[in-house]
């Protein structure tokens, strides 16, 4: 649907989606973001820091990701990215990523602006 109050680029995951979309082995559900326009995920060499899932968004670095859980980051602070892996979909109600026209509340990170509700 076409959001007129607002510029952002996003794509939106719902429990319906989350529930339908294949899902690696390790459950994650970060792994249905690589299957949004600009998202795609980097080789193991590039990105040693990130354990959880290595993506850059719009070519962006892997660092510039911001990821929110329920409204508050839950990022590495050392290194960035996720800190905390969401291995159980089945609690995760919905996940959405904005990759583009962010909003200057979440005028910290460069990439992508990830946003999961429990």
């Amino acid at each position: 649907m076409l959001n007129s109050s607002t510029a952002e680029v996003s794509t939106r995951f719902d429990s319906r989606r989350l529930s339908e979309l294949p899902i690696s082995p390790n459950r994650s559900v970060f792994n249905v973001l690589l299957s949004t326009p600009g998202v795609i995920q980097l080789v193991t060499g590039q990105a040693t820091f990130n354990q959880l899932l290595s993506l850059s968004v719009n070519g962006g670095r892997t660092r510039s990701n911001n990821f929110m859980l329920d409204g508050q980051d839950m990022n590495d602070p050392t290194f960035t990215g996720a800190e905390v892996a969401l291995n159980n979909p089945d609690a995760i109600q919905e996940v959405s990523i904005i990759t583009n026209q962010f909003r200057a509340e979440y005028g910290h990170n460069a990439a992508s602006i990830v946003k999961c509700r429990g």
